[in-house]
């Protein structure tokens, strides 16, 4: 406040001033000039505080998602590999059940000691190694196979529901791309086991199942060398990104 105009303006209005005017108006000009620096000072420190405050709640909101995304790469680094490692095991076991040629033995040429060597290191139970036993010389290739093709079809369907149910379950973490591919190896992988399974069922099936069948898996396997590569990117590049 520009206090000598004030000054300049009433002296020139009025004709003296008073000793006593003279200490009321440097009164007033001391007590106006320190409440309204108070005032402006009690204004510009709300304002600080309240700047104060916004940078908290943007640094913490900040710290959240940093944090939130941190967890989610988290998921994502374990999940990736886990899901590659289950794809694969389900794709060698589904092809292992549905290949068009496949190294057969034929324990009706084996001798006794060389059938119980074979049935004993087989993953079949007790009461179908004895089926096999009991089978004439030209029946044991078929009983032995047909038991074997089902254990295999059962641990394929095992692996090809895993893989499947963990990309259901875990989904949420996969990048949408790769999410698609490994949902469509899975469609892939349980078509070759469903079609396998009605031509096995048939009465007159033959040892392995049509070519068909095996097309599913090489569909599956072809998109594994697409997921390889989309895995393989996703990962390292996210690596470089943390370095």
């Amino acid at each position: 406040m520009d206090w000598e105009a004030i000054l300049a303006w009433i002296g020139g209005a009025t004709v003296g001033v008073t000793p006593v005017a003279a200490v009321g108006l440097w009164f007033g000009k001391t007590y106006i000039d320190k409440w309204l620096t108070k005032r402006f000072q009690g204004q510009l420190d709300a304002l600080k505080h309240a700047q104060a405050q916004e940078i908290e709640r943007l640094r913490a909101k900040i710290a959240a998602l940093l944090d939130r995304a941190t967890k989610l790469h988290q998921h994502e680094f374990e999940v990736l590999p886990k899901a590659w490692d289950l794809l694969t095991i389900a794709i060698g076991s589904v092809g292992g059940v549905t290949a068009i040629y496949r190294e057969g033995v034929d324990p009706g040429a084996m001798s006794l000691e060389d059938l119980e060597v074979l049935l004993r290191e087989s993953p079949l139970e007790e009461h179908h190694k004895q089926a096999v036993r009991d089978a004439s010389r030209f029946d044991k290739p078929k009983v032995y196979g047909d038991y074997i093709d089902r254990y295999q079809f059962n641990a394929a369907q095992r692996d090809a529901q895993t893989f499947h149910n963990y990309i259901i379950q875990h989904g949420i973490f996969i990048e949408p791309t790769i999410r698609e591919k490994l949902t469509e190896a899975s469609s892939e992988m349980r078509t070759a086991l469903r079609t396998w399974k009605i031509i096995f069922e048939m009465p007159d099936h033959k040892p392995w199942p049509v070519s068909e069948t095996h097309e599913h898996v090489t569909k599956a396997s072809d998109l594994s060398k697409e997921i390889d590569a989309l895995i393989s990117d996703r990962l390292w590049s996210a690596a470089k990104l943390d370095a």
